[in-house]
């Protein structure tokens, strides 16, 4: 049984099999710059509070130091959602670069499920989680409470 297929069956309590459509909570969700701004565009059309703001985390590190007045009129927007909304992980830049931040900061338990606006985000299987890659998040907009929809792929042959 691989690693997803292990986290996916103790998140819903029973024997997950490839090729079923699975549903469980979501714990954590992961976004930089670039990708926060595209989901807080949305997520500002519905006006609500985040799932839970210490489950959270924004690291400024793809436009850092900023190369433009637009890329700092986003860290300026992304920093006032960060206040307004009480995000606990929020990392400005310099703090380093997000995947190093996480995991430094290790802000949950191996067997967790993390969505994450990076492509790079899968590499968080290195600390026993299953981190899925929305490369253009849409979680906040999207989902209710936290809960997240799964496809368990089977292997190819």
């Amino acid at each position: 049984m691989s690693l997803t297929h292990q986290i996916l069956s103790r998140k819903t309590g029973r024997n997950v099999e490839p090729g079923e459509i699975v549903e469980c909570n979501v714990d954590f969700l992961m976004m930089h710059d670039g990708s926060a701004f595209i989901a807080l565009k949305n997520f500002g059309k519905i006006g609500k509070k985040v799932f839970d703001r210490n489950k959270i985390m924004i690291v400024f590190d793809h436009y850092c130091p900023s190369n433009s007045i637009e890329n700092s009129n986003i860290h300026n927007q992304i920093r006032k959602f960060v206040k307004n909304q009480g995000i606990k992980y929020f990392f400005d830049c310099g703090s380093g670069i997000c995947h190093q931040v996480f995991a430094e900061t290790k802000p949950v338990k191996p067997y967790s499920v993390i969505v994450g606006g990076d492509s790079h985000t899968t590499t968080y299987g290195a600390l026993g989680v299953l981190q899925l890659c929305l490369l253009r998040p849409c979680l906040l907009q999207t989902r209710q409470g936290h809960h997240m929809l799964l496809y368990v792929s089977p292997l190819q042959q």
